[in-house]
């Protein structure tokens, strides 16, 4: 078992010339106090499938109305100090509203995080990160509930290991995948046994599905924090980006940095791959047991993100975090499924935009209480 601690991004400066000001920039553990994370994330995201199957063209009747798909989240959690490996959950909700059906209005589900208002000690098994409700060796949630939320908000893909002068740049990387994958921690509801709720599936279980990034019947109803999240999980991908330090200043008896982030994510090949599009399951019973096939094809897509961070100096933490970023994608994808004994070519064309906006605070609330 490996327990992992929440980072606090620093900045400190470590020499000041007569030409330039000169800081390093360091990522250090809390060591003794407790920091609280504050995180608001909005998305939208617009996607346009269309499909011919042996080469004639199909209209989807049950799907969407073919407008966005929105999302809102908010997240406020305690971090404890380096080695204590525990968070508490203080806020963990959010909205999506879908486009409805031909005709319908547009549906808002509203999901509560299995974490929501909960302590838990944070380890990682096997490669996975295991939430552990009220103590080290607590019970452990279902892996569904805690699928995608990180063992810790590592920032280091945020800054670089070499002092930095004002105004002067530096390279981000793969790392800032990394930051950009933490900071979008997921909200997941709990999941309910079946029979409970409407018909089995209570609200909160049908959060839960569509948290992970499922579909409802008839049409493609991901959020764009999901598509996000499977498209930086890929190996394809490249990275580029840079940094900026703008200006250090002193406010109200507080050094605060200011630094600007650029980055640019980009992919091609095959959707599977390069996470357009996610590899297809086996349906039990259905056909003639034959398996689906996967589809093939080429895909390409385009993350932009920027943004602000302030850095209280005096302190040595980050006071704001403000990133926003856009997503453009297309796929073509080829599959042939076979049904009692008949072969069907399924071609799907399928092209999305989307926009976010991501606001993340961190604040030190001092010394931790014996009980948090």
């Amino acid at each position: 078992m490996m327990t992992r601690s929440v980072s606090c991004l620093v900045l400190g400066l470590v020499a000041t010339s007569a030409t330039a000001q000169e800081a390093q920039l360091k990522i250090v553990p809390a060591k003794t106090n407790v920091l609280r994370y504050t995180i608001e994330l909005k998305t939208e995201l617009k996607t346009d499938t269309k499909r011919r199957i042996d080469g004639e063209e199909r209209t989807n009747r049950r799907g969407g109305g073919g407008g966005p798909v929105q999302s809102i989240q908010k997240l406020v959690f305690d971090e404890g100090p380096a080695g204590t490996g525990w968070r508490q959950y203080i806020t963990a909700t959010a909205s999506v509203t879908r486009p409805g059906r031909q005709g319908e209005e547009n549906a808002t589900n509203k999901i509560v995080a299995a974490v929501a208002g909960k302590k838990f000690f944070i380890s990682t098994e096997e490669g996975r990160v295991v939430l552990k409700e009220g103590k080290p060796d607590g019970k452990a949630i279902p892996r569904q509930s805690a699928n995608g939320i990180p063992a810790n908000v590592d920032l280091s893909g945020l800054i670089t290991s070499k002092p930095v002068e004002v105004k002067a740049e530096y390279e981000l990387g793969s790392g800032f995948v990394t930051a950009l994958k933490n900071l979008l921690h997921p909200v997941r509801a709990a999941r309910q046994p079946r029979g409970e709720g409407q018909g089995g599936r209570g609200a909160g279980q049908r959060g839960g599905r569509q948290g992970r990034g499922g579909r409802r019947r008839g049409g493609n109803t991901q959020t764009l924090q999901n598509k996000i999240l499977r498209i930086l999980g890929s190996a394809k991908i490249e990275t580029k980006g840079q940094g900026q330090l703008l200006s250090i200043e002193e406010t109200d008896g507080h050094k605060l940095a200011t630094v600007s982030l650029k980055a640019e994510i980009t992919a091609k090949g095959d959707p599977i791959e390069i996470g357009l599009a996610a590899p297809r399951r086996n349906r039990r019973g259905g056909g003639d047991g034959q398996a689906q096939a996967q589809a093939k094809g080429n895909g390409s897509l385009t993350l932009v993100v920027s943004g602000t961070m302030i850095v209280d100096l005096t302190e040595n933490r980050v006071a704001s975090l403000d990133l926003e970023g856009t997503l453009e994608s297309m796929s073509e994808t080829t599959r042939t499924t076979s049904r009692n004994g008949t072969d069907r070519k399924i071609e799907t064309t399928q092209t999305s935009t989307g926009k976010f906006t991501l606001k993340v605070a961190c604040a030190n609330q001092g010394a931790p209480k014996k009980n948090p």
